[in-house]
């Protein structure tokens, strides 16, 4: 079956935006009609992955996923994947999929080296793997906001870095620190920063907008913040800025968008997706941390240090294993909450002054935690 058409396909969930190059192969040699667009091939293994939308003699569609070994031998992913979107750091790839329910911030994603389907918060490592990226949307009131973490891989550290209305624009370099473009509060205006993950402290590069960046030859693409909007390339190894044309800036994209293209095996025009042996998949559901108390452990699907450097415990997954009520008192809003949570031999008051809502999900700071209970600890869940 021959390649028909391949374009970009841009992709946006929770924190992660990344550009995919699929490849969609239409089949008229069978009966009932099949699109396929390759999604992502493991660099290791080389096997390769299909979305397959099929459309039955009677009209009706469903959505598979396909993989082909290096060997040339195809298997079909379990009727719970339905669709697969590649682009992260092999071996996860995000999957979608129905009857699984991961849990806030969390999605489902696909070992493909392992052949595992893992429920865990999904980030976007630097080049070592030392570090991860998670931006997640929020609403404050009626105003949308973008949180950003970074997850330290090595101790499983979470900490809150970035809190702003706009969606920030980031790429990690190959010094492993992260590129960033921001509104700045005090220029108001945007500005391109590298941020030290360890740290968390920032240098400003320029007061500018960040167009892209070609990974490969490590040069930056961006517009200063003044009237006539010219274009500029930056080199981020010897940190020098140039001015450059048109058509540079046409290579640019190019280079860039077809980076991200991979050449797929064809798919055969006799496959028969329904009738291909079928993978088993074992799910297993990851968190970030386990709160320890008594010698117990309680999973954690999300904890964090805020901007103000104090460690944020979800309310939820405590108050069930320990039984506690917890009531949204009357007249609560999105602009002002109030919750009561009772232990069965106290209640505590929890607001916006001593907790944050993020992702529909209430986290209490430690500090007022501890009135709740005492005694317990935070184990953070180093990334293997």
């Amino acid at each position: 079956m021959k390649l028909r058409k391949s374009w970009l396909r841009p992709t946006v969930y929770g924190v992660l935006a990344t550009t995919l190059a699929w490849t969609m192969i239409r089949s008229t040699a069978v009966a009932a009609e099949a699109e396929f667009y390759h999604a992502y091939t493991n660099p290791n293994t080389k096997e390769a992955y299909y979305n397959a939308y099929l459309t039955t003699d009677d009209g009706q569609s469903k959505r598979k996923v396909l993989s082909r070994t290096e060997e040339g031998t195809w298997f079909a992913l379990p009727e719970t994947v339905i669709e697969l979107w590649g682009g992260e750091g092999s071996p996860y790839v995000r999957v979608f999929t129905q009857g699984l329910a991961p849990t806030p911030f969390g999605e489902v994603y696909l070992d493909t080296a392992g052949d595992r389907l893992i429920g865990k918060t999904g980030y976007q490592n630097s080049p070592s793997g030392k570090f991860g990226i998670r931006k997640v949307i929020y609403f404050e009131g009626y105003s949308k906001r973008v949180a950003m973490f970074v997850k330290n891989n090595q101790n499983g550290v979470i900490r809150q870095v970035t809190d702003s209305g706009v969606w920030p624009v980031t790429y990690w370099l190959p010094d492993g620190s992260l590129l960033m473009e921001r509104y700045s509060e005090t220029a108001k205006q945007n500005e391109i920063v590298r941020m030290n993950p360890d740290t968390q402290e920032t240098h400003r590069l320029f007061l500018a907008s960040l167009l892209g960046y070609d990974e490969q030859r490590g040069e930056l693409l961006l517009t200063y913040n003044e009237p006539t909007r010219k274009t500029h390339l930056y080199n981020v190894r010897t940190r020098k800025v140039r001015s450059v044309t048109d058509q540079e800036v046409q290579a640019f994209y190019d280079r860039v968008q077809g980076s991200a293209a991979t050449k797929a095996p064809e798919v055969p025009d006799d496959l028969e997706a329904d009738q291909l042996p079928v993978k088993t998949l074992e799910y297993v559901q990851e968190g970030e941390a386990n709160l320890t108390l008594n010698g117990a452990k309680i999973a954690l699907p999300f904890v964090f240090f805020g901007l103000d450097r104090e460690l944020y415990i979800p309310v939820r997954p405590v108050s069930d294993r320990l039984s506690w009520e917890v009531k949204r008192s009357s007249g609560s809003n999105m602009k002002s909450y109030r919750y009561t949570v009772s232990t069965g031999t106290q209640s505590f008051q929890i607001d916006r002054s001593n907790s944050k809502v993020i992702g529909d999900r209430l986290y209490l700071k430690a500090n007022d935690f501890t009135q709740l209970v005492s005694g317990w600890g935070i184990e953070w869940i180093p990334v293997k």
